[in-house]
């Protein structure tokens, strides 16, 4: 009885760990076509250009060269989260662009459903926080 209990404990954290890497990959390719939108206009973006004209109405300027900065470091983000070593680093450096972008683009606008508000932000904050975090224990096989 305890053997089948440790059994079907270890599928359980398995599975979970598996759920885990899925859910950080998805994370990444959400920064990656974020970055991408940025820097080549991919995923409906503005590419380099256009975005240059947001970040500078937003009081970033030079703008071209922040969004070259901004997008790169997104795509080596989440290109770091697909990697174990590089995991913590990258989800937290998300989470300051998300928080540093939150601060420029929502201010204080905080849950304004069917407006421009941190939901989503938030979201994917948490989403990073507790995946970055299960992830970083070795499941045992």
């Amino acid at each position: 009885m305890f053997s089948l209990l440790s059994q079907l404990e270890q599928k359980f954290y398995q599975l979970r760990h598996n759920f885990n890497l899925i859910f950080i990959a998805l994370i990444a390719f959400i920064m990656f076509s974020h970055g991408s939108q940025k820097l080549f206009g991919w995923f409906g973006g503005n590419g380099i250009e256009k975005t240059a004209l947001l970040f500078e109405s937003l009081g970033l300027a030079p703008g071209e060269p922040l969004v070259i900065l901004a997008g790169t470091l997104e795509l080596i983000f989440a290109a770091g989260l697909l990697f174990p070593k590089t995991r913590v680093f990258s989800g937290l450096g998300i989470i300051v662009f998300i928080l540093f972008a939150g601060l420029r683009s929502y201010g204080s606008n905080w849950f304004l459903f069917g407006g421009y508000g941190w939901e989503f932000a938030f979201l994917l904050i948490i989403s990073l926080l507790v995946s970055i975090s299960s992830t970083t224990k070795k499941v045992s096989s």
